[in-house]
């Protein structure tokens, strides 16, 4: 379906990301396939309970993928921040089914993914829904299936079990956060994995996904700029240099942590901060708490950011057109989620620059 040279974030469903995807050029989506987490309810503080039904939530998030994402391109979907045996309010319907049955009322190109150790509720979910919808699903591993001797022989129950063949399956290689691992270690493991998993050139795509991201900005001081290493990008490239059977696609979890960290919002202090990405890092202008400084603080941070040589111009995309507009006080400032639509925004075209400019054919 794709070659190493497609790019699949790690998204987790909120609306800075789904903005972020709708505002990219036409030749970029082209080029990415999202998977999208569905994220749980957000809790209700102050009521001690769900804000809203599993109903209201689902269609919701379902909307957001027709709408943002369309009917023309495929991408993935992972039900594993959800409590996996949840039922919808009749007590009877999985919500992996009842989300599925959404999306075939857009006309959206939805693929499920699983995993090896899922609940078997969710399992059942995922065979009822490849059966129907016929195109198949995605295995994704864990780090800690790289050490499980039986992996092989699980993956083939696994097959079994849904009804599927290699052809039919994507397979992602999920490491979750590298930031502490040696990359020369962690690549040759990468390396001996890829060249003893079975089916290496059946399976319909292979993607390799990591993050390096932190969880916060607390590390780097308000009124600073400041820098944080790519490393998996990093990793990628290295594995690309390495003789393996079969070159991976490269995945991350874009400007985030792969994980979400729940907040009361009542206690929640917000800095203002953007997240640029580089070739090789994440540039991050920080400011001050937005609810004492406001979030005029953008257009001084914009306006430190296009005077840097890492700024790609206005052109390169709806990112950076706004930020030029904010630095250039004929936009903005904007807020939260505004912020995430702009750095995720530029860091998918990013990627896919980059993945178009490699020299590995």
């Amino acid at each position: 379906m794709f070659s190493h040279k497609h790019y699949v974030p790690i998204l987790k469903s909120k609306e800075g990301e789904f903005k972020a995807l709708y505002e990219l050029k036409t030749s970029t989506k082209k080029a990415i396939t999202p998977l999208f987490e569905i994220i749980d309810i957000p809790w209700n503080y102050e009521e001690e309970e769900e804000s809203k039904t599993i109903e209201v939530h689902l269609n919701k998030i379902a909307e957001k993928v027709s709408v943002n994402w369309g009917q023309s391109y495929i991408y993935f979907v992972d039900g594993l921040l959800i409590d996996e045996n949840r039922k919808m309010s009749d007590a009877v319907t999985h919500y992996f089914d009842y989300f599925f049955n959404l999306l075939r009322h857009s006309n959206s190109n939805g693929i499920p993914v699983t995993g090896l150790n899922r609940h078997i509720d969710y399992k059942n979910a995922i065979r009822k829904i490849a059966s129907i919808d016929k195109r198949g699903l995605c295995i994704r591993l864990e780090i800690s299936d790289l050490s499980n001797v039986n992996l092989n022989s699980d993956i083939d129950k696994e097959l079994q079990f849904y009804k599927v063949s290699p052809q039919e399956t994507d397979l992602i290689i999920d490491l979750d956060v590298i930031q502490q691992m040696p990359l020369n270690i962690l690549s040759l493991t990468i390396q001996n994995f890829i060249n003893t998993l079975t089916y290496i050139n059946d399976w319909r795509t292979l993607t390799l996904s990591s993050s390096s991201f932190p969880i916060d900005l607390s590390s780097i001081s308000g009124n600073t700029i400041d820098v944080i290493d790519r490393h998996d990008w990093e990793l990628w490239n290295v594995i690309l240099g390495l003789k393996v059977k079969r070159l991976p696609s490269y995945s991350d979890y874009g400007i985030a942590h792969p994980e979400t960290i729940e907040i009361d919002p009542r206690f929640l202090v917000m800095s203002a901060s953007i997240r640029y990405t580089c070739p090789k890092y994440w540039l991050i202008l920080r400011g001050r708490s937005v609810k004492k400084y406001s979030f005029s603080q953008y257009y001084v941070l914009c306006h430190a950011l296009t005077g840097r040589p890492e700024y790609s111009g206005n052109q390169f995309s709806w990112g950076d057109q706004y930020i030029e507009n904010v630095a250039n006080r004929t936009d903005g400032p904007g807020n939260a989620t505004t912020w995430r639509k702009v750095a995720n925004n530029h860091h998918f075209e990013m990627v896919i620059h980059q993945l178009s400019n490699l020299n590995v054919p």
